[in-house]
């Protein structure tokens, strides 16, 4: 239960280790035996790694390597490279939300895409304000999150028409965190 109204306060203490289970549960149940975590080095990036590490672990997983990349890091194509070599089954991503389409495009230069290494991860690399600019890298990437302006229902359509004509743009989950 999220006591606090702080976006940041209830991303961190509650809903980014649940998005992180979620994955981890997904990727035990279709096949993904050994994976390699990349993650930023702050503390949401410990918290999704330890949630999904624990989990996949559980489950039978093995994370054979986990990665930390420093917060503003414009080039994590050495932090690709090395997951390359390590010829994983996926890559459990968390990177704040604004990274996620340089993640995605290094992801592709790199070839992982192709070599068949699925990305998943909570849904801050996938946001949904950065998606169109991923290009066909993301497609088959798999993430979860609390939160998409597109969701089909009547309280969201509401709250998105309200918060756009309010601020001129689209609300992402840090909208919808400052919202509840």
């Amino acid at each position: 239960i999220i006591t606090e109204r702080s976006p940041y306060i209830a991303r961190t203490s509650f809903t980014l280790p649940q998005s992180s289970v979620i994955i981890a549960d997904w990727a035990a149940k279709n096949g993904i035996k050994k994976v390699v975590s990349i993650v930023s080095d702050y503390a949401p990036g410990a918290d999704a790694e330890k949630s999904f590490k624990e989990r996949f672990a559980a489950a039978g997983g093995q994370v054979t390597e986990s990665i930390k990349v420093p917060l503003a890091n414009p080039d994590f194509a050495p932090f690709l490279q090395r997951a390359a070599d390590a010829k994983p089954d996926a890559l459990f991503v968390f990177v704040p939300a604004g990274q996620g389409g340089t993640f995605m495009k290094q992801y592709a230069e790199r070839g992982l895409d192709k070599a068949g290494i699925k990305l998943i991860g909570p849904g801050d690399v996938t946001d949904d304000d950065l998606l169109n600019g991923m290009g066909d890298a993301v497609v088959g990437a798999v993430t979860a999150h609390l939160y998409s302006a597109d969701h089909n229902s009547a309280k969201n359509k509401a709250f998105v028409e309200a918060f756009k004509k309010a601020n001129n743009y689209r609300p992402n989950f840090m909208a919808v965190g400052g919202y509840h």
